[in-house]
């Protein structure tokens, strides 16, 4: 996975990476993973395209720490975060934009979705 977007939010240590494999043939499995056939039922499983992940910032060590991620089928984009609603929206190349609620009072150690 390549990285296609991210956000450092200085004033409250946080970081969001938009990772994506970019491979074609990662589009073409996801799509058939997700197919289906007349005889069978509908896949439980998802091919894991696209992901967001949300980082803070150790100073002493310099370290990074994730504190959660969430995977996508479809390839993730561009990020834009909302200050005032504690909102991080997510584009992505099947043209939906996922709102992500991460708030301060759980420290931004959880996320729910708002989409």
């Amino acid at each position: 996975m390549s990285i296609q977007d991210f956000i450092y939010l200085e004033n409250l240590n946080i970081l969001f990476i938009s990772l994506s494999d970019m491979a074609p043939v990662a589009k073409i499995d996801a799509y058939f993973t997700k197919f289906k056939i007349f005889w069978g039922s509908e896949s439980e499983t998802q091919s894991i395209i696209g992901a967001i992940m949300c980082y803070t910032l150790n100073r002493n060590p310099w370290k990074f720490e994730r504190y959660w991620a969430k995977s996508y089928g479809s390839r993730t984009s561009a990020l834009v975060w909302e200050d005032s609603l504690e909102l991080l929206l997510l584009g992505t190349d099947n043209g939906t934009i996922d709102g992500i609620q991460s708030n301060k009072a759980d420290g931004y150690k959880s996320y729910k979705n708002v989409s």
